[in-house]
């Protein structure tokens, strides 16, 4: 069920490749708007070439919805010590530049949310259409190794 309406925080966890385990982040739902926005950002077209811009994309819309993260998912280190920051302005760990420390040192983990959110999307196949298609007994026409179509 998806729920609709504004200030509704939704969470994440994702597996963090580089420092192990999983953290969790907050992130609020994209306008129709940002949706529109971050679909045409994915490539440019100059003096007719195509130029993937996906990672930055994912970086600049990820940055917009980013609501915070769980409390002890991230860590600086600062003089040798690692140094507990919260995203949370009623914590005593609250830092101003949580984004800006998470998106220069983290920005892998804020392009998985955003590839989740903004191109996650997946369709459910009817009962009917679990039919495997190289199963030998459908009807489905076939073809030789020049792709040319086998009269049954």
């Amino acid at each position: 069920m998806r729920r609709i309406g504004h200030n509704i925080s939704n969470s994440i966890r994702i597996k963090d490749p580089i420092g192990g385990g999983e953290i969790e982040l907050y992130y609020r739902f994209p306008t129709t708007e940002e949706r529109q926005q971050y679909s045409s950002s994915l490539f440019r077209a100059r003096k007719g070439k195509v130029k993937t811009m996906v990672s930055e994309t994912r970086q600049r819309f990820g940055k917009k919805i980013l609501t915070g993260f769980r409390t002890g998912d991230f860590v600086l280190e600062e003089e040798g010590k690692e140094l507990v920051f919260s995203s949370d302005k009623s914590s005593s760990d609250y830092r101003e530049d949580w984004k800006a420390l998470i998106l220069n040192s983290a920005a892998d983990i804020v392009e998985a949310m955003a590839y989740h959110v903004f191109e996650g999307a997946a369709v459910v196949p009817d009962d009917d259409e679990e039919d495997d298609p190289h199963d030998d007994d459908n009807d489905s026409p076939k073809a030789d190794d020049d792709g040319d179509v086998i009269k049954n």
